[in-house]
């Protein structure tokens, strides 16, 4: 136990060593072919999450997020609850594109740490603030991975989700940012020390901020907006075309190193973890497991299946990952609730199962936060989320259990 307690190893190779004993213990043996194919279940995921990445780390080395450190700085000053919000709004972005609440942490939270500290959170209010922000712009869309895999698996179209996705994930970022920082805001009062606010940047990179979005926004939203006019070229081509936009500007230096920091351990191990996930849900279906869950799901009342979405997408995605979460406990629940708005539901369950990375053992997003932004002490990170942790669990089940009439105004 000490040997393995000191070999930290990927959640990604445990779910690897877990499904081949299962299938050994089943006696299915050594499962060649499940390991191939589940590793290629989630692979177009996998090249969104990376191309995603690392477009945001060349605008990030473009120096326009600086520029907008620099806005919020001042915006402080003048208008401290607003800034909370603009922070707040901007720690969605990079879960927007990505699908994933680690980009986030890397690239707003580490700017925005410190501004917060200075307004006056306590470092662990300000983990929480960040780590709270990530997880729900993971979720809000246009790309939320949780939703790819559970309608990937029913053979559900990705369509119809552009405005529940943000009619949950929208109001809870509003009072998130009420509940934390409404008494900071008041007791705030204007620093003339900030060091983005001297260090300002050319004008030149104005066009580097605005550009690189607006040909992104172009190409994800056209094709959605006018299906049959403009041909959908892929969400890794945008990303990919939005990158290229940035390095046509010629403001980004050591191009080959900003792509490999792109691609650094906590991305790489969310890929590894995507690709598991896949031999994961390839054995659950080899040995009958999934459909155990399935018909056990479908045979409860509606008020168990409420009390298990609050368990184990949330509880147990915390074990086996957000995204093995979706997999093997999303999927039945979605199932078991075909009375219901499949679309609204599928919403709420992503909402639940994003809760999963704020949750141990993994909580991959409050943790790298954490370990970020030098706030080693977890148990008071989780103990200033719980409370937003339930607000938003039980506001997405709301959303499930009035799902049909909720569809009405956002489907």
């Amino acid at each position: 136990m000490n040997f393995l307690r000191k070999i930290h190893m990927p959640v990604a190779f445990y779910l690897l060593l877990v499904s081949v004993v299962l299938s050994l213990a089943t006696g299915y043996g050594v499962p060649y072919r499940q390991l191939i194919e589940g590793e290629f279940g989630y692979l177009n995921i996998v090249v969104v999450i990376l191309t995603g990445v690392m477009f945001l780390r060349v605008y990030e080395a473009s120096g326009a997020i600086d520029l907008l450190m620099q806005r919020l700085a001042r915006m402080m000053d003048r208008h401290p609850s607003f800034f909370l919000f603009t922070v707040m709004a901007l720690l969605y972005i990079p879960g927007m594109f990505t699908g994933l609440g680690v980009p986030a942490v890397l690239i707003i939270g580490g700017l925005a740490y410190p501004l917060l500290i200075e307004m006056g959170f306590v470092p662990e209010k300000a983990v929480a603030f960040i780590s709270l922000g990530a997880m729900l712009g993971s979720v809000t869309g246009p790309l939320n991975i949780p939703v790819m895999i559970i309608a990937c698996a029913i053979n559900m179209p990705y369509e119809g989700f552009g405005l529940v996705l943000p009619a949950i994930t929208i109001p809870l970022g509003i009072m998130i940012v009420l509940c934390m920082g409404t008494k900071i805001a008041r007791r705030f009062k204007t620093s003339e020390n900030h060091k983005l606010t001297n260090n300002p940047l050319s004008s030149a990179l104005k066009p580097v901020v605005y550009l690189p979005i607006f040909v992104l926004l172009l190409l994800i939203g056209l094709p959605r907006a006018f299906p049959r006019q403009v041909p959908d070229l892929g969400t890794p081509l945008a990303f990919t075309t939005a990158m290229l936009c940035v390095l046509l500007t010629r403001h980004v230096k050591g191009m080959g190193t900003v792509l490999l920091r792109s691609i650094d351990n906590p991305v790489l191990d969310t890929a590894a973890l995507l690709l598991s996930v896949g031999v994961l849900v390839q054995i659950a279906t080899l040995t009958g497991i999934k459909g155990d869950i399935i018909t056990s799901c479908m045979s409860l009342p509606p008020v168990g299946i409420y009390l298990v979405l609050l368990v184990a997408l949330p509880l147990l995605g915390g074990a086996v990952s957000m995204l093995g979460g979706a997999a093997l406990f999303g999927l039945p629940l979605v199932l078991a609730l075909l009375g219901h708005n499949t679309i609204v539901v599928t919403a709420g369950c992503s909402v639940l199962c994003a809760l999963s990375q704020l949750i141990p053992p993994t909580a991959i997003v409050s943790k790298v936060a954490g370990e970020v932004l030098g706030v080693n002490d977890y148990g008071k990170i989780l103990h200033s989320m719980m409370p937003y942790i339930i607000m938003i669990a039980l506001f997405s089940l709301l959303f499930v259990i009035f799902s049909n009439t909720i569809a009405r105004v956002f489907v």
